[in-house]
């Protein structure tokens, strides 16, 4: 069962947070995905109408998770971009996020698509 938590849409503020940790997690730090090239993948999703960006929180952990969604590709919805920080795993808030992001999904679609990297 997850944690109590909270989902809601990504603020500017969220940047900071997410990647603290996002730039330290796989597979990121081994691709070589700098920190510094993240500011600007938030400040795109800010202005791209077609994706849409959800934050997991916690008490405990500010920014805990993040969903992007592309929407209308291939006659469905790509989750783009999925991860819960190292520090809020465990607690059942990635099962709790991506039945967020199904329902959503599949409320306009009938397809979601990913691809899934370790």
């Amino acid at each position: 069962m997850a944690a109590p938590f909270t989902i809601r849409l990504l603020r500017s503020s969220d940047a900071g947070p997410l990647v603290s940790w996002l730039s330290a997690s796989e597979p990121w730090r081994t691709l070589g995905y700098p920190a510094d090239a993240w500011p600007g993948y938030f400040q795109a999703l800010t202005v791209d109408a077609t994706r849409e960006a959800d934050v997991i929180e916690i008490d405990d952990v500010s920014a805990a998770g993040l969903a992007v969604v592309r929407r209308h590709v291939l006659l469905g919805d790509y989750l783009e971009l999925f991860a819960i920080a190292p520090a809020a795993r465990r607690r059942g808030l990635g099962q709790a996020l991506l039945a967020h992001v199904d329902a959503r999904a599949f409320q306009r679609t009938t397809n979601l698509y990913l691809c899934v990297s370790d």
